[in-house]
């Protein structure tokens, strides 16, 4: 169900913003935890406030979704120029999370519309990003956006205690 999109409001975030961030971003965390059995160490509130505080300062696109003045969703982005692909100009998607109350209702469309015109802006070439194959919600999102598979990467985890015995 799509909300009105004059519900919606999509800007820049801002210091204030960043503990409604750092919620999100922790409801991310564990909605992957629960696709991925628990692969990500949480931290606590206070460590991803700091964190989301400092991509700020440091000049990251943080662009928030508010209804009614209150952060629904957010989408952290960096713009790099880089020599090795045929695209210079990137713009990476480093997360994007909408509070579950509020997923499928085109929150996550408007802050990638959002991002979009500003990559337009910039004569960026290329948008990339990175999702996890049992998110797929998310992934269903970003191909209806036009994003396709490029390549696709492989874990293997090695348990600490299994290493120990053998040493």
């Amino acid at each position: 169900m799509n909300l009105p999109s004059k519900m919606i409001s999509i800007e820049q975030a801002t210091q204030k913003d960043m503990s409604e961030v750092a919620k999100l971003s922790m409801e991310l965390l564990k909605h992957e935890n629960e696709l991925t059995g628990n692969y990500f160490t949480v931290y606590s509130h206070e460590y991803y406030v700091k964190k989301f505080e400092q991509k700020l300062n440091d000049g990251q696109c943080i662009l928030v979704a508010k209804i009614n003045n209150n952060v629904v969703g957010f989408l952290m982005a960096e713009f790099l120029k880089t020599p090795w692909y045929r695209n210079n100009d990137v713009c990476m998607i480093d997360e994007v999370s909408v509070s579950e109350k509020h997923r499928s209702c085109g929150i996550g469309t408007a802050l990638f519309k959002k991002v979009l015109s500003i990559c337009k802006d910039k004569n960026i070439e290329e948008v990339k990003l990175n999702v996890y194959n049992a998110n797929v919600g998310a992934k269903n999102l970003y191909e209806r956006l036009g994003f396709r598979d490029l390549r696709q990467q492989m874990s293997l985890v090695l348990k600490r205690n299994s290493l120990e015995r053998d040493s």
